[in-house]
């Protein structure tokens, strides 16, 4: 019984290897060393909608694209801090911060590409702010701002206002 499991085993890979042998043999010879590359599994760049977000797309590279949406008047409060700002369909517009009777106003820009904005803060200013930028999210018609203000002494204060149009 051994000698008929060897004798088939031994005649099955004879069979197999004469079959590879075959493979490719009505290929070019460049065709037969040629090595077969999988192609690369598809990747969507197609963004995934969170609940509540609206993704930016990717033609949005430059202030230049703006979203309709973010165009116009926003306000937003968080504890005595109020912001109050425009957008122009470039991207550009002007900030207005306001806490406890204090205002400052500068000009900004809203970056569609990275949804990152940031406001320009003269050299010479009242409270030693060296610059005020962040991070924004446009969410169930807000704008959420999540701002950094970093001052020329080393201090950082950072704070979310959600914005609606006004």
């Amino acid at each position: 019984m051994k000698k008929k499991q060897i004798i088939s085993i031994l005649l099955a890979a004879v069979i197999s290897a004469g079959l590879l042998a075959g493979c490719g043999s009505q290929l070019e010879p460049a065709e037969r060393n040629a090595t077969v590359q999988e192609p690369a599994p598809a990747v969507s760049t197609t963004p995934v909608p969170v609940q509540g977000m609206v993704p930016v797309p990717e033609t949005l590279h430059s202030v230049e694209n703006i979203l309709e949406e973010y165009i116009g008047h926003w306000a937003g409060s968080v504890g005595d801090i109020n912001l109050a700002f425009s957008v122009e369909s470039n991207g550009t517009g002007l900030y207005t911060f306001e806490q406890r009777g204090y205002f400052e106003s500068y000009d900004f820009t809203l970056e569609a590409g990275t949804e990152t904005f940031s406001v320009r803060i003269p050299e010479v200013n009242t409270l030693g702010i060296g610059k005020v930028e962040g991070d924004y999210v446009y969410s169930d018609g807000m704008l959420i701002l999540d701002v950094q203000t970093s001052f020329a002494n080393g201090r950082v204060f950072a704070y979310t206002v959600p914005c609606r149009k006004s």
